[in-house]
């Protein structure tokens, strides 16, 4: 369980400063409208499922607009790490090879500060509070840059686009603490007109719509990269574990790699061996079903990936930065003055 949230020095980018918004920006996670359990839409109505048939759904429902000739949309948020990024457009793009990939909704609000009063920004011993409210959106651009070769759409072009009658399904990511679906967005997810897929970790007038549920997880409980406004990258651990029956969006792609069949097309996979008793209380007569899981998503392992899939993505091998953690050392015998 989150109780507070602490400053960790850090010369080369906060020293030891932390904003109020930081600082108290972690009650969304324990927020009673977190979304915690998959689900899929049954005759109309949005109804909670376990994570094979939701799965199986999902796939169903892209394959099939694929199939039929059209394209797939995946919108990625500002507020997924880097490695998510990359695991969700490589399966967008397994299963569309022109896939059609955006970056979500960047929020700004007011100006940027910089602390102490009168300082500028980059001085050393200052901190910048900026306007700009999405942790990770160069992180996003530039995984999604290396993957396509060329910029990736913003927000409202990706919208614009994938309302196009060419495009059959879309799936959006959100993870913001605030309302985040634009107009236009809202309209690319038309259900009437597309398959819909939204993983997000609050409930919206967005996911009500959509054919499609998956809980995502907060960056509290979820390790990976993001890449700050100065354009240094820096990872970090999970502190709590996802609640209930969350998952991350990284582990999610990874799942739907292993339905989708496609073990070697990211981390590869394993299967788990579910034994069932097709007449109980007889003589044991069973059949064993193999159902399929991703591998663990692990975000260094994917790093790693990431930097043999493009030279654009070596830094995540070379210059990902953990702050360090200074140790203080107790002696281990009580010491007094004679």
């Amino acid at each position: 369980k989150v109780f507070r949230i602490r400053p960790r020095e850090n010369p080369g980018v906060n020293a030891w400063w932390i904003s109020d918004e930081v600082r108290y920006g972690w009650k969304h996670a324990i927020s009673d409208q977190r979304l915690n359990v998959p689900m899929r839409r049954q005759h109309g109505v949005l109804i909670a499922d376990d994570y094979n048939r939701v799965y199986d759904s999902t796939f169903a429902g892209v394959k099939k607009a694929v199939d039929g000739g059209k394209r797939l949309g995946l919108l990625v948020s500002p507020h997924l790490t880097c490695e998510e990024a990359f695991t969700l457009a490589n399966l967008a793009r397994s299963i569309d090879p022109q896939a059609i990939l955006g970056v979500g909704p960047v929020r700004f609000e007011g100006a940027d500060q910089t602390f102490p009063p009168g300082s500028r920004a980059g001085e050393p011993n200052t901190y910048t509070i900026h306007a700009e409210k999405a942790p990770n959106a160069r992180g996003v651009r530039r995984v999604l840059s290396a993957i396509l070769g060329q910029d990736p759409l913003e927000a409202d072009a990706w919208a614009e686009r994938c309302a196009g009658d060419d495009v059959g399904a879309v799936v959006l990511t959100g993870n913001d603490h605030r309302p985040w679906a634009t107009d236009a967005i809202e309209n690319a997810a038309d259900r009437s007109a597309r398959f819909v897929a939204v993983i997000d970790t609050l409930a919206s007038s967005l996911a009500d719509r959509a054919d499609i549920v998956l809980p995502g997880v907060t960056w509290l409980e979820k390790a990976g990269t993001f890449e700050n406004a100065r354009g240094v990258l820096q990872a970090f651990e999970r502190s709590v574990p996802p609640i209930e029956f969350a998952k991350s969006e990284g582990q999610i792609a990874l799942d739907l790699v292993a339905v989708l069949g496609g073990a070697d097309v990211l981390m590869g996979a394993q299967a788990r061996v579910e034994v069932v008793d097709e007449g109980p209380g007889q003589v044991p007569g069973a059949i064993e079903v193999a159902l399929p899981r991703g591998t663990l998503f692990n975000a260094a392992d994917v790093r790693s990936l990431m930097a043999e899939a493009s030279a654009d993505l070596g830094a995540f091998v070379m210059d990902v930065q953990l702050p360090a953690v200074s140790a203080k050392h107790e002696p281990d015998m009580e010491m007094v003055e004679l």
